[in-house]
Formats: C-alpha cells, structure tokens, sequence
C-alpha cells in the first residue's frame, strides 16, 4: 500500500517524536521469521515498553536524521523490523554512538544514542 505525501510526513513525524525519546535502536532484519514469531515479539516488546514496527527505510533514515541514530543510516537497508527503546540496555552509559553487530540466526544491529 502507497502512502501520499502527507501520510508519509506524519510517519516521519511519529518516527522522529519516538528515536527523539529513544535510548537504543535496534533493527532486524525479519526475512525468513514466521508472522507467528513476529507476533509474539510485537506483543513482548509493547509490554516492555519498546515500540517494534516495520517502516519504509527512507522514512525510517528522514525520521532520525539529528538524532543520536542518524550514524545508523546507512544500514538502514533491506527487509528490516526496528525497535525503539527508551532503556539503554547493553549500551554504553556515556551516550557516545556506539553500533554492535552479531549474528543470531538472523542479521541485527543496536545503535545507542
């Protein structure tokens, strides 16, 4: 489904209010993961607080350029699921960008703000 001009600004806008507040970003790359297991991750992370969404990637890339995630950007390519965390986690405490990436039967990658 096509999004106009302006559904397109409203989701950079909500992106962008979201990666505003976040501490970390994660994104994943959900090719292969059963709607299942998708749907079980969406509703574990809503309890915890963490917003899990797929987002076109140039909606994605607009929505956090002047954040601490726009060094992310050029990973934003590809099927990819992200979720946005107001919880540091495993990232370091001195809010320097920092970037991991493992292999967990399928590709992911953290970004700290």
């Amino acid at each position: 489904m096509s999004l106009n001009r302006s559904e397109k600004q409203a989701v950079i806008e909500e992106v962008s209010a979201l990666a505003a507040k976040a501490q970390t970003l994660v994104m994943a790359e959900y090719r292969g993961i059963k709607v299942a297991d998708l749907t079980q991750l969406r509703v574990k992370a809503r309890g915890a607080g963490v917003f899990v969404g797929v987002l076109k990637n140039t909606l994605a890339r607009r929505a956090v350029a002047g954040t601490g995630f726009e060094a992310g950007a050029d990973q934003m390519s590809g099927p990819l699921i992200y979720g946005f965390s107001r919880r540091r986690g495993r990232c370091q405490s001195d809010g320097r960008f920092r970037q991991d990436q493992r292999q967990v039967g399928h590709s992911w990658r953290r970004f700290c703000g």
